[in-house]
């Protein structure tokens, strides 16, 4: 804006500013309502995804996924104190399920290396 001979601004110049930025206020505020729609929209879509694979992927109490697979590979056995001469072997128990290596004897050292899929 121009000022006058006398240091004014005109109103008319003015009135052409202001309504030329309020325009552009506007215009962003139109511009912004449209990208929080869109983003609206794509945060619905994703609950409603994130609802049918929560239907879909049952978890049990542990938060694990029903009809996984666990896959534990007993490997070796390194000093034990007090070493013994005895076989040894490895249990685990899984719910009501329980797997076992072969027995093996003790040398310092005990190798299986066996895998169960649980």
């Amino acid at each position: 804006m121009n000022k006058d001979q006398n240091g004014y601004f005109r109103i008319e110049d003015f009135i052409k500013v202001f309504l030329e930025a309020e325009d552009i206020l506007r215009q962003k505020i139109t511009n912004s309502i449209e990208l929080l729609e869109d983003y609206q929209k794509q945060k619905a879509e994703a609950l409603e995804k994130l609802s049918q694979l929560q239907k879909e992927e049952k978890v049990n109490a542990y938060g694990i996924m029903l009809g996984s697979m666990l896959t534990v590979q007993v490997l070796e056995l390194q000093h034990l104190y007090p070493p013994t001469f005895r076989d040894l072997f490895v249990k685990v128990d899984v719910d009501s399920s329980s797997y076992q290596t072969d027995p093996t004897s003790y040398q310092g050292s005990a190798y299986w290396n066996t895998q169960f899929n649980l």
